[in-house]
């Protein structure tokens, strides 16, 4: 068995520039010919056949096409064209999906090995969401408290530009521990504490703040202390 990273892409189009192409061709050859434009319910009649390869693979929306295409993947890696186990040389079994957290598409991954796979499957894989989403995602969380919640609006409060600072702090947070104590666990446990001290430290209390790095008001009252 060995660890790998490996990265898939599964591309969906819904249209295809040729298929365009042959219906405005018929919409033009059915005014010249009824001499009158077509109805929106008569276009659904005209052919979109064309000659050479049509680029539309799917007519799934794009909204749920993750999922579709998650199950595709699994199967592609793991099982052959007979739909077949590929056997332990050729089948890559997925421990870690990263990927977006703001879809269902990694649960549908890894319930699709479980599927193929059996029990042994049970609780070996997990999802482990991307940073740029779930930056994405903490940034509509505190966009959508503030709607819900109107107590949390106002220039002192969940202003745009105090959510736009929380999320950046995460940001800047989260990336100093992928640069200087990734693996680390105490590296991990100060990174988890300083998540907990974003908050508050907007807020205007410091007291979960635990170093100058992060908290002007820690570096002022140490260059300060009386």
């Amino acid at each position: 068995m060995h660890n790998l990273i490996i990265f898939c892409m599964y591309m969906s189009k819904t249209n295809c520039i040729r298929c365009t192409h042959a219906l405005n061709l018929n919409i033009k050859r059915y005014k010249l010919t009824h001499g009158k434009h077509v109805t929106v319910e008569q276009i659904g009649n005209l052919s979109m056949a064309h000659t050479g390869v049509c680029y539309c693979n799917s007519n799934i929306a794009p909204a749920s096409a993750e999922e579709t295409q998650s199950a595709m993947m699994t199967r592609d890696l793991l099982v052959d064209g007979k739909g077949n186990y590929a056997g332990d040389d050729r089948a890559i079994f997925a421990k870690i999906v990263t990927s977006d957290n703001d879809t269902r598409a990694p649960y549908r991954f890894i319930r699709e090995q479980n599927l193929l796979i059996g029990t042994a499957a049970d609780n070996l894989a997990e999802h482990l969401p991307d940073k740029g989403h779930m930056m994405k995602c903490e940034n509509n969380a505190l966009f959508k408290i503030r709607q819900d919640n109107k107590s949390f609006s106002g220039v002192n409060l969940l202003s745009n530009l105090r959510i736009k600072s929380i999320v950046s702090d995460i940001k800047e947070v989260i990336d100093h521990y992928k640069v200087n104590g990734l693996g680390d666990d105490q590296a991990r446990s100060v990174c988890l504490r300083q998540l907990e001290a974003i908050v508050p430290h907007q807020c205007g209390d410091h007291s979960k703040c635990m170093h100058v790095r992060w908290c002007t008001f820690l570096k002022i009252k140490k260059l300060h202390p009386t």
